[in-house]
């Protein structure tokens, strides 16, 4: 029996856990190749040509924040393999980030500079973004299950 890959270093083991006991972090997890971010995140660090079990993410939203001199194809297709809602990149020293796009081969969709500086520096405007999406997802939700609730017309022949 082969023994299961690791987790990266840092929050993916309390992730795992908490997934199994059916929760999953508020906030995007971050995968760190740089130094630890001053923030409330989730953060991982892997080594690049490691392998790691990913499976934690499943789901959930993950930026990899990299510096210039990384090169992570191999790392964003394995994490990509496992599933998360959504993937983004941010190169912290030339400031650029893109959405990563889950076609085959992955393609990217370039953010404008001022998301990339809001996510290395406070983060609120992110935060605000995604408070509204999900209170609107949530209203969407509840829209739905009434709908499906409504007593049908009779229907005479």
């Amino acid at each position: 029996m082969t023994k299961p890959l690791p987790y990266p270093p840092g929050d993916a083991e309390g992730i795992a856990g908490a997934r199994l006991q059916g929760m999953k972090p508020a906030d995007t997890v971050l995968v760190c190749l740089c130094d630890k971010q001053d923030c409330t995140n989730p953060q991982v660090f892997p080594e690049i040509g490691a392998s790691y079990r990913w499976d934690f993410i499943k789901g959930l939203r993950v930026i990899v924040l990299k510096n210039k001199i990384h090169d992570v194809a191999e790392l964003l297709h394995d994490i990509e393999r496992s599933g998360p809602s959504q993937l983004d990149l941010i190169d912290v020293e030339t400031q650029q980030g893109c959405l990563i796009l889950f076609t085959k081969p992955l393609k990217t969709v370039v953010w404008p500079v001022n998301w990339v500086r809001d996510w290395l520096s406070s983060g609120d405007w992110h935060r605000e973004l995604q408070k509204a999406k999900d209170v609107a997802c949530h209203q969407a939700a509840i829209q739905k299950k009434l709908q499906s609730k409504e007593v049908p017309e009779a229907v005479w022949n």
